[in-house]
């Protein structure tokens, strides 16, 4: 009776059905001399018990709070054997499972001692969710958690979504990180955020993805400034796409960069997909730095074929790849 698989495959038989009150008994009073907190949560889980009680001060003295998380949800247990399980978690100052009772009872009982578990530990992912999910909460307090950690992708998460949220704070720490993809994200989606200040945080980057990104998503964006950005670096792959996606940009001056970056592919997809695109002048760019190979390769495109079959562009290098 010492083996706990056995004990449990012996439990799982009586499951079900009406067995022995004496064979219970045994099975019972074996869990309980074992001490073990695992058995006694399997066994109240699985039949009734006598001594609930004792079963429960098995589980709480485990300090296993995954388990006597599991035993507050899953057994039947009266208000005043609920109240000492989460006390357990609450003294233990665990606050994922003080988040966690919080979220599920929601409502239902005072949080003060669950929150405060939460604040303390200073962990701004549990601070978000529980101003998030839970009614009553401390904003400030968990908002404060979070400038504190100085973590940019909760302080954005946080100016997103929290009610109430002071985004003037919290963007500053977005826009201090220098971290492009927040401070997108921070412009696109937060409202109230500045987003001139940090559209300039971007320009001054002068990264070339960020900068078309920033251009194509964010409605209030300047595109000739972004434009400009990607332009100078010369990146022939971010010119073409602002070209190609983004209303007002300077086509001309796109295609020029890309012109200069002598990037065949790029050359040749300007010339196929941008309708204002200068024909001859990306024709020329091509017969310049392609080769034969290049060209003959260029020529296999269906789509290129089918688009510039009487074009000058077309004609032209045809006649020398071949």
């Amino acid at each position: 009776m010492s083996n706990v698989k056995e004990i449990i495959n012996d439990l799982d038989n009586l499951r079900g059905t009406r067995g022995s009150k004496y064979v219970k008994d045994i099975f019972e009073d074996t869990v309980l001399k074992s001490k073990n907190p695992y058995l006694s949560y399997y066994f109240i889980n699985t039949l009734k018990v006598n001594y609930i009680e004792e079963h429960i001060e098995n589980i709480i003295n485990s300090k296993d709070n995954k388990l006597i998380y599991d035993t507050i949800l899953l057994v039947n247990v009266d208000l005043q054997t609920e109240d000492k399980l989460i006390q357990t978690i609450v003294d233990s100052k665990d606050a994922f499972y003080c988040y966690l009772i919080a979220y599920n009872y929601n409502g239902q009982r005072n949080n003060t001692e669950l929150e405060q578990a939460v604040l303390d530990a200073k962990n701004p992912e549990l601070c978000y969710k529980y101003a998030l999910n839970i009614e009553g909460t401390d904003i400030k307090g968990h908002e404060q958690v979070i400038l504190d950690s100085g973590n940019v992708e909760w302080c954005y998460k946080f100016a997103k979504d929290i009610k109430n949220a002071n985004v003037k704070e919290l963007e500053q720490v977005v826009f201090s990180s220098n971290n492009l993809e927040i401070i997108t994200l921070f412009a696109l989606e937060v409202k109230g955020a500045d987003i001139a200040s940090l559209a300039t945080k971007v320009l001054q980057s002068k990264d070339p993805y960020w900068n078309y990104i920033f251009a194509s998503q964010v409605p209030s964006a300047d595109i000739l400034k972004h434009g400009s950005v990607v332009i100078e670096s010369l990146n022939a792959e971010y010119n073409f796409v602002f070209a190609r996606d983004i209303k007002g940009a300077d086509i001309i001056r796109h295609e020029n960069a890309v012109v200069e970056s002598k990037n065949i592919e790029y050359i040749y997809r300007f010339a196929l997909d941008i309708k204002e695109a200068n024909v001859v002048e990306l024709r020329n760019a091509l017969l310049e730095n392609a080769s034969k190979y290049d060209l003959d390769i260029i020529f296999k495109d269906e789509e290129f074929n089918e688009r510039y079959q009487n074009s000058i562009i077309k004609n032209k290098i045809l006649s020398l790849s071949k």
